[in-house]
């Protein structure tokens, strides 16, 4: 997510009407409302909408369209963006975020399905992993 989040910094400062420092309290802001919501399904066992985003048109799911909801939300309360601003950087950030998150993840020569297990695997710091491997991981095809 570091990596994503310095290549969301250097976008949304470059492209968007932030400064420098609200672009990168922005992305920061974006990155981890991403990575609470993708732990909060991951714990409640919604391994489906966490799938649906390393799928085709993974971008614009359902789940994709809720968490665009959420991370305007906190960047407006957490950043200080106005709705309007806050509603067009994370209508850009969060697709920005889920494909550089499938891009990594084929550029390291693994499947989807590999690279969301690791990546819930790093953002519960290794517990979760292990559970997905055996019983409900092999049920939802982790």
């Amino acid at each position: 997510m570091q990596t994503i989040k310095g290549e969301l910094t250097g976008k949304l400062a470059g492209q968007s009407e932030l400064s420098n420092d609200k672009a990168e309290k922005a992305s920061g802001t974006v990155t981890n409302t991403v990575k609470e919501e993708i732990t909060e399904k991951a714990e409640k066992g919604q391994f489906d909408e966490i799938k649906a985003l390393s799928e085709e048109g993974g971008a614009s799911s359902g789940f994709a369209n809720n968490l665009v909801t959420k991370v305007a939300g906190n960047l407006s309360g957490k950043v200080g963006l106005s709705p309007n601003v806050a509603n067009k950087v994370a209508a850009f950030a969060v697709p920005f975020v889920i494909n550089k998150f499938k891009d990594l993840t084929a550029a390291k020569g693994k499947d989807n399905k590999q690279g969301m297990m690791e990546m819930l695997g790093d953002l519960t710091k290794g517990s979760f992993k292990d559970k997905l491997t055996g019983g409900l991981g092999k049920k939802f095809g982790f």
